[in-house]
């Protein structure tokens, strides 16, 4: 069971918000209420958001520990400083620190720095 904050009006001076269930509404209510996002590759340790993502909110399998915002990317994956960073199965980019499963990748996280590529087309 998942509550959220609905906003609805009190006495029509204001909103106010109240606890609600989505277990209670209807598939496809609830399945609009799920952010998407994007993993191209299975090994990607990101995923790309087409929507927003709220902290708390779990998407491919992973809790949001803070707000993602739509077009950036969240960790799938525990990745190591100076590990790289995957995305759409290419390297984007090397951990500047830890980064736990769920945080913003962006870069405040994410360092660029010469490596060797394979440009062999597969």
């Amino acid at each position: 069971m998942r509550l959220v904050q609905a906003p609805c009006r009190g006495n029509g001076t204001r909103p106010i918000t109240r606890d609600f269930d989505l277990s209670q509404l209807p598939y496809e209510s609830r399945i609009m209420s799920i952010p998407r996002t994007i993993r191209l590759a299975v090994d990607d340790n990101v995923v790309v958001a087409v929507d927003p993502i709220a902290p708390g909110t779990t998407v491919a399998g992973t809790t949001a520990r803070e707000r993602v915002p739509r077009g950036h990317k969240m960790a799938v994956a525990a990745i190591a400083p100076d590990a790289a960073v995957r995305k759409y199965g290419q390297v984007i980019g090397f951990a500047s620190r830890a980064i736990a499963p769920g945080e913003w990748v962006h870069e405040h996280n994410v360092a660029l720095r010469d490596f060797a590529r394979d440009y062999r087309f597969c």
